[in-house]
């Protein structure tokens, strides 16, 4: 399907990317108990290791810097392990605070 639609590739590609989600970095600050966290899978992993091949990688040091930590702790987190501080955190702290001061990358 990618190649039979690569004649429309100047409106496929995003112009910006935000990951606004829970960062690598976020587990550890948070506290966030590994018993709350998912073990990377093969493809995530490779996944993982593929962005580091992409043009705007090596644009962005905290970028690399969570996907190194994600490939280091071989876990991910999923935005409901929030809950596991409080259930209104994602929405009264989190999201907010993330809004407010920019933190995501």
């Amino acid at each position: 399907m990618i190649k039979a639609l690569s004649h429309e590739s100047r409106y496929l590609t995003v112009p910006e990317l935000r990951w606004i989600g829970v960062l690598p970095s976020d587990v550890t600050r948070l506290g966030i108990s590994r018993a709350n966290l998912l073990p990377m899978t093969k493809t995530d992993r490779d996944k993982a290791v593929e962005l580091k091949s992409r043009p705007y990688y090596s644009q962005s040091a905290a970028f690399q810097r969570e996907v190194d930590i994600l490939l280091q702790t071989d876990y991910k987190a999923e935005i409901q392990c929030l809950e596991s501080i409080s259930p209104s955190f994602l929405t009264d702290v989190y999201l907010p605070g993330k809004l407010q001061h920019g933190g995501w990358l």
